[in-house]
């Protein structure tokens, strides 16, 4: 189902565009200079595509030791690549300080939860 749903996260802004039973997709726009310090999303997996901007984005994985990087370095660079944040997975991110962040989150609900915003379902790291 098509949808136009407004979502904010500290100065990031976003927009819910389909929805389904177990899936939900969103655009991102993250200012210069936005940081987003470590979280995990326990009820969805989201695939991540890339569309303008610099960034660097960290990802724990949880049967491993260390962190993986992907450094997102060109403004039109890795256009339509897509980082994968499994449920539950830690991650964060760094956006250039002299552009912004576009990307479209693609999400897929674990079973018995009801499709959201990634900014709705987030656990900050203590």
């Amino acid at each position: 189902m098509l949808i136009f749903e407004r979502h904010e996260f500290k100065d990031a802004k976003g927009l819910g565009i389909w929805k389904s039973k177990s899936k939900y997709v969103e655009i991102w726009i993250f200012p210069s200079a936005f940081t987003i310090s470590e979280h995990s999303h326990s009820s969805q997996n989201i695939e991540t595509m890339l569309f303008f901007g610099r960034a660097v984005f960290c990802r724990k994985t949880p049967s491993e030791d260390g962190v993986k990087q992907f450094n997102k370095k060109g403004l039109f660079s890795n256009l339509f690549k897509c980082l994968s944040i499994p449920a539950g997975y830690i991650h964060w991110f760094i956006v250039d300080k002299n552009w912004p962040l576009i990307v479209i989150n693609f999400s897929n609900f674990l079973d018995n939860y009801k499709p959201s915003s990634a900014s709705e379902d987030i656990k900050f790291q203590p």
